[in-house]
């Protein structure tokens, strides 16, 4: 899949999704285009600075969906959502491989199907 359908996927698809598992490479794919949007928002708001309150309003608006991206994530893991909220433990947790097969929080998202 494509680093912008990841990104897509996390905002429309799981815009308050707190339950389930993500991939690795729907999490960091999705932070990635999060940072490249909010980079050239920025970018061209030292321009014209109408662009500063864009970028603002899009940190709001994607606040639930990449908190419940994170949670997701810590899912995949099999730990609770709320090491999600640990700084620096959580990034930790982030990069680690998620637990092949189902596990309590739901099936493998690498699996076919």
């Amino acid at each position: 899949m494509e680093p912008l359908n990841w990104f897509m996927k996390t905002l429309v698809d799981h815009y308050a999704d707190f339950d389930g598992r993500a991939g690795r490479a729907e999490f960091w794919w999705s932070v990635l285009m999060f940072w490249v949007v909010l980079f050239l928002l920025v970018l061209i708001g030292g321009l014209l600075p109408v662009f500063n309150y864009i970028a603002a309003l899009f940190i709001a608006l994607t606040a639930s969906p990449f908190l419940g991206l994170g949670i997701r994530r810590m899912h995949d893991t099999g730990r609770s959502g709320w090491h999600a909220l640990i700084p620096g433990l959580n990034i930790l947790l982030a990069a680690q491989a998620g637990t092949n097969g189902a596990n309590a929080y739901g099936p493998d998202p690498r699996a076919p199907g």
